[in-house]
């Protein structure tokens, strides 16, 4: 530990300097007697302080959270010497909030600011201090370090040290259960709760046929068959699943006007996902940034703690804001669902979103809207400014439409699934059009 001397040591110093000489110059005995008490504290607290060198051991109760959960942090302190205070402060990155084990009980947070603990650790007996951080945002933090520090004899010297610590903590994004979802163009050979197009085996009834040679006689409809003359079987819809991929727009988390829109753009993906998941549906991700993050659709709980991971690392490692969007070919699989959540104002997202519809895609896009972040313009030039970017910005969109992509803006303040409607309506309406 680092030893300080401490602002003691000059009261000390001076009443005992003011003593002396004020003994000798008067020649008054009691002032030489008031500065010799000072002067033994001083000779005691430096010839017999000892460095308390106390032993760190920090864990967590557990490593994963989700937004308004609790995470302990266990800290054992063990020193050879008695230590009468040490001071512990851990510190911990904005999202997350320290509330001591004190503090617990009468329901009141601490500040981070104001989150040192005092304890007193026995010699030879191991102390144990809970500290307990409360996840106020969602994403991947590092805690620490860990500051200590402690006073020896007589206050006289100061004792410091700051620990680095290993500790991670990933905050899940919460997780909304939305009643209407997107249906793919095609969907695929799996078993599972969406109903297909092409007939087969399965519930819902889609159209009567000739009976033929191989049919299963329980699919033969008495009715139509007596009315007709003939044998008739009915013909229905399979249940199946579909493939979807969710396509993160990473890039706009490093830029100042859509530095909120990655927050949401992760909500409402961990909301799409959770939701395609129940419903059996093989549920992929494709983060676009300077490094693409890339997991293959599956199916069950598994993938959707692999989904929550990858989108809390994003605030844990923030993506460069340079290289490469484009996806390889091959590597999404064919009849795939693609949901885009972005803002759409990176040339370089706009262009690959592009190329991916180019290759034959099945795509929707829904654009988080970008001015519900920002504040209003104030003058006659801010304001043609931003009347210019709105119709860039709508020019882009009609580049999407005018390839029979759905696109729909959503602002955050209102539901996540008005927006899903309105694309599920576009998407509708396009496939009943004429061809």
């Amino acid at each position: 530990m680092t030893s300080t001397v401490t602002a003691r040591v000059a009261i000390y110093s001076v009443v005992t300097i003011i003593g002396l000489v004020g003994g000798l110059g008067l020649g008054r005995p009691e002032l030489i007697a008031v500065a010799a008490a000072p002067l033994v504290m001083l000779a005691f607290g430096v010839g017999r302080d000892h460095e308390p060198a106390p032993v760190f051991d920090l864990a967590l109760g557990r490593d994963r959270a989700l937004e308004d959960e609790h995470v302990d942090v266990f800290v054992t302190i063990s020193a050879r010497r008695t230590i009468s205070r040490l001071e512990v402060h851990l510190v911990v990155p904005d999202g997350l909030q320290l509330r001591t084990a004190a503090d617990e009980g009468r329901g009141r947070s601490v500040p981070v600011e104001q989150g040192s603990v005092a304890v007193r650790v026995d010699g030879g007996e191991p102390t144990r201090l809970r500290l307990r951080l409360v996840c106020r945002h969602w994403g991947g933090y590092r805690l620490g370090p860990l500051r200590v520090g402690s006073e020896g004899r007589l206050g006289v010297h100061r004792y410091e040290e700051t620990i680095d610590t290993e500790l991670t903590v990933k905050v899940f994004p919460p997780e909304h259960a939305l009643r209407e979802l997107l249906d793919p163009a095609r969907t695929q050979i799996n078993l599972g709760e969406l109903v297909s197009r092409h007939s087969g085996d399965g519930i819902e009834f889609a159209e009567l046929r000739p009976f033929g040679a191989g049919d299963d006689p329980r699919r033969i409809n008495w009715r139509a068959s007596v009315r007709r003359d003939a044998l008739w079987v009915n013909q229905r819809h399979p249940e199946r699943n579909s493939d979807v991929v969710l396509l993160i727009d990473a890039l706009m988390g490093g830029r100042r006007e859509a530095v909120r829109a990655l927050d949401y753009a992760v909500r409402a993906s961990a909301s799409i996902a959770s939701s395609h998941l129940g419903r059996r549906d093989r549920v992929g991700l494709l983060m676009m940034g300077g490094r693409l993050v890339w997991l293959r659709p599956r199916m069950f709980d598994l993938q959707r703690y692999k989904i929550l991971e990858a989108l809390t690392d994003s605030r844990l490692r923030p993506p460069s804001l340079t290289g490469s969007v484009a996806v390889p070919r091959r590597t999404l699989p064919p009849h795939a669902l693609l949901i885009a959540l972005s803002p759409l104002i990176d040339d370089a997202v706009v262009a690959a979103l592009i190329d991916l519809v180019g290759r034959g895609h099945d795509m929707a896009i829904v654009e988080i809207d970008p001015e519900s972040f920002l504040a209003p313009p104030v003058g006659p030039v801010p304001e043609l400014a931003r009347r210019i970017w709105s119709l860039q910005r709508e020019r882009v969109r009609k580049r999407f439409r005018a390839r029979g992509v759905a696109v729909a803006e959503w602002d955050p303040r209102d539901p996540f699934e008005t927006t899903l409607r309105e694309v599920s309506a576009f998407r509708r309406a396009l496939r009943r059009a004429p061809v």
